[in-house]
């Protein structure tokens, strides 16, 4: 939910690469960074080039926020759950 929270409000998100959601959330180079876990150097590079890169941190932010208003909508969440309820009722 962070990470959406930020997106939401054209923040970048720098987040580590865990086998979950978040890199479907977070995609890197776009939205933001993600670092391999247990990487710290990966890390503070990920910060050190969004602090240094208005322009970056405006563009990353910028898709981040499409990103939300096109995958991360009420209307789309409640469409993705009728279709895992449709699946298992096949």
């Amino acid at each position: 939910m962070v990470q959406l929270e930020a997106a939401a409000c054209r923040k970048p998100v720098v987040s580590t690469s865990l086998p979950t959601g978040v890199s479907w959330v977070n995609q890197h180079g776009v939205t933001g960074f993600l670092a391999q876990p247990r990487d710290a150097a990966a890390l503070a590079e990920a910060l050190r080039r969004l602090l240094d890169s208005k322009s970056l941190r405006e563009e990353m932010g910028e898709a981040a926020r499409k990103r939300v208003e096109a995958e991360f909508t009420t209307a789309r969440m409640v469409q993705g759950i009728l279709e895992v309820y449709r699946n298992v009722k096949s």
